[in-house]
């Protein structure tokens, strides 16, 4: 899943299955990155850049990647992994 502007605003709000892998990417170029992600292990969390991931891809019964950008707006997530 793909979610991007270029100069507007990304909101994200959706709540994961248990047993559903995901690793989500979400940046922003000039504005602002706010997140709420329960249940989520992040590895990176910088200003303008986040990579987050829950669940085993390996073991999981289905899995996918989501990606969230905007190049001078805002990235809004709210993603609770169950």
């Amino acid at each position: 899943m793909t979610l991007s502007t270029s100069t507007g605003s990304v909101s994200l709000s959706m709540a994961l299955p248990s047993g559903v892998a995901a690793s989500l990417r979400a940046s922003t170029g000039t504005g602002s990155l706010t997140r709420d992600l329960p249940g989520f292990s992040i590895s990176q969390d910088t200003r303008g850049s986040l990579l987050a991931a829950t669940g085993d891809p390996g073991s999981a019964s289905q899995s996918f990647t989501m990606t969230a950008s905007a190049g001078t707006g805002s990235v809004d997530l709210v993603v609770a992994s169950g």
